[in-house]
């Protein structure tokens, strides 16, 4: 209803987001300081800012849009949103903002350099699922291991396709955030073809 926020008990741990805003790419961390209060740290490469932000209103309007009456550094704004898959549009500060969230992505060297074949947990969790063995043969984006925090699992997935090199983790077992949990070496696997005749 309105005004309804979850009054969960803050952790203080960062949940750390990685986003594309009108196609610029973002990354940054949000720390719940207390019930509806937050910290966040956003930017860009190069341009790291940090906010205040607390929730005063929150209003879902539908099952895939909203609105909030937030304070930002202590300034009141609106916001009002719509979900469209993986695109979220927002509306603040009197414009229009396109939000990709890429935070569950695979994330990518900033060099562009090819990754390392190291899959490393993105937070803090439960191991739930271990989904490939050593030896196995992966396609880059295969998943490999869901972690589960807070109550919601979290896939991660090859960065290249390759062979398993190692598994570092088991079922049950508690990870701590950027553990590698698998390692993938690169490797060209030949397709065969069969002509009929």
């Amino acid at each position: 209803g309105a005004g309804a926020l979850p009054t969960v008990l803050a952790h203080h741990m960062p949940m750390l987001q990685r986003f594309a805003l009108d196609g610029v790419a973002q990354h940054g961390a949000l720390v719940q300081t207390a019930p509806r209060t937050f910290s966040a740290r956003l930017g860009s490469a190069s341009h790291l800012v940090e906010h205040a932000l607390q929730v005063v209103l929150h209003e879902d309007t539908s099952p895939t849009a909203g609105r909030a009456r937030v304070l930002v550094d202590g300034l009141a704004e609106t916001v009002v949103w719509q979900r469209d898959g993986a695109t979220l549009h927002l509306g603040l500060a009197g414009r229009a903002w396109l939000v990709l969230d890429h935070s569950r992505e695979a994330a990518t060297r900033a060099d562009g350099a090819a990754s390392d074949g190291k899959l490393r947990a993105s937070m803090n969790g439960r191991v739930v699922a271990v989904l490939a063995a050593v030896g196995d043969v992966v396609a880059k984006g295969a998943p490999l291991v869901t972690l589960e925090a807070m109550k919601m699992e979290h896939v991660h997935a090859a960065p290249l396709a390759g062979r398993v090199a190692a598994v570092h983790v088991s079922l049950g077992e508690q990870v701590a955030a950027q553990r590698v949990v698998v390692e993938v070496v690169a490797e060209v696997v030949a397709e065969v073809v069969v002509n009929a005749p």
